[in-house]
């Protein structure tokens, strides 16, 4: 009990490594640190793939997340589990809590996690496509989508399946869009000129620039504001006088 007073409340650390000076409240934990860290020894090794560790529970932690892909902890309000206790706590604070602690330097935007913000500004500020498909060689900003470019485009994978009329579609906000204006018709997008409805943001798109070829069309070259209405006869280039 008088141990525990000193090492837990008063956070005695009584005993220091000689080499890097860091102290420990136990003898052994500063003996398991001089022959794991500064003599660098590893006698756990894993039996699959030959890897080394310098703790018994580092191994079995190794095993169990690597090789078994055993998912210990939960996330207590949308029940998806995790290997690491590091990361559901990561999850539930930047999910659920809607935390976002880390800002872009460059345009300020906020992100949930260091290595996304990482990854956010090589793709976005640095333009930095550091991920290479095998088979075509098209660079990528983000590993997911050149992994998505990957089953989509050689793979030719649709894995996500209209429970309603059977198609398949290689990505699932495709499938959503599908849904969204076959099914269930929604067209959220209106022309701000006629107010037509689209269902897609691209077909609005098409729309508006088709309109807009047509109007030149009728475009008077000496007298714009003059040719708005189609009907009008504009004269021949021939038949103007100098």
């Amino acid at each position: 009990m008088k141990r525990h007073m000193v090492t837990v409340h008063y956070q005695s650390k009584p005993f220091e490594c000689d080499i890097c000076h860091l102290s420990f409240a136990y003898k052994h934990h500063l003996k398991d640190h001089v022959s794991t860290v500064n003599i660098r020894s590893k006698a756990f090794e894993c039996e699959i793939c030959c890897k080394s560790f310098g703790y018994k529970n580092n191994l079995k932690n190794h095993i169990n997340i690597v090789h078994n892909h055993i998912k210990l902890f939960e996330c207590d309000i949308c029940h998806k589990s995790f290997e690491r206790k590091y990361d559901l706590k990561n999850h539930v604070k930047t999910i659920h809590d809607r935390s976002k602690p880390f800002q872009c330097e460059f345009c300020l935007k906020p992100f949930g996690y260091k290595n996304v913000l990482k990854i956010y500004i090589n793709t976005v500020h640095n333009r930095s496509k550091g991920f290479e498909c095998d088979i075509c060689h098209k660079l990528f900003g983000y590993h997911s989508i050149r992994k998505r470019h990957i089953n989509a485009v050689h793979n030719r994978s649709k894995p996500f399946e209209c429970e309603i009329c059977r198609r398949s579609f290689a990505r699932n906000d495709n499938l959503k869009v599908h849904i969204n204006t076959v099914h269930n018709q929604s067209k959220p997008f209106e022309c701000d000129i006629c107010h037509k409805l689209f269902g897609r943001k691209e077909h609005l798109k098409s729309h508006i620039n088709a309109g807009t070829s047509r109007k030149k069309l009728f475009e008077c070259d000496i007298s714009p504001n003059a040719s708005k209405n189609k009907n009008i006869d504009i004269p021949l280039k021939s038949d103007i006088s100098c």
